[in-house]
């Protein structure tokens, strides 16, 4: 009759061990360098944006890219090694218009490390991501992929009821000449 105790404390016991080796993922970085499908989303007013974007810590640059209506073409570069902010639009067959004023920000690196984890969750497709809160404002969250490379899929902004979904991350180890030069136009 002794058995089935010895079991069930062996199933406990194996189950405590189990709990206790569970560790929570490395505190998330921000990529270095990277491209992505930033698509950003306004929920107090209902709009999203789409944008090919790039983003670069040793070319201190930003670049957005944007394909609008009627064959227009939006080009947004930060430019904050040069501190400068460009912004080309060209139309159907127009020669680009660009609009050229100085960067007043600072190049942004969220601190996603130091966030606190929130949880490993699973997307409806099956996908399962980390998720990690901001510890002094419950207002920002950041999504990761559920594996070592922690790539971004969405940040949060509950304040200002805002949201950045990534999408076809690729990391960059050597950008293509002239990805951050001035726009044509400008």
């Amino acid at each position: 009759m002794r058995k089935p105790y010895r079991l069930i404390a062996a199933a406990v016991l194996a189950a405590g061990l189990a709990v206790a080796s569970a560790q929570n993922p490395p505190a998330p970085t921000w990529p270095k360098e990277f491209t992505a499908t930033l698509t950003i989303v306004d929920f107090r007013h209902q709009r999203n944006e789409s944008s090919d974007y790039a983003y670069s810590t040793s070319n201190l640059a930003e670049l957005n890219d944007f394909t609008r209506f009627r064959n227009m073409t939006w080009v947004d570069l930060h430019d904050y090694k040069d501190k400068v902010h460009y912004e080309a639009i060209e139309g159907a067959g127009g020669r680009p218009q660009c609009r050229q004023q100085p960067e007043r920000n600072n190049f942004p690196i969220p601190p996603v490390n130091t966030f606190t984890y929130n949880g490993t969750h699973t997307f409806p497709d099956g996908t399962q991501y980390y998720s990690f809160v901001d510890p002094q404002y419950a207002n920002f969250e950041y999504l990761c992929t559920a594996d070592a490379n922690e790539y971004p899929i969405a940040f949060f902004d509950r304040q200002n009821q805002v949201a950045q979904e990534f999408r076809d991350f690729t990391p960059v180890t050597n950008w293509p000449a002239n990805t951050f030069a001035k726009p044509q136009g400008c």
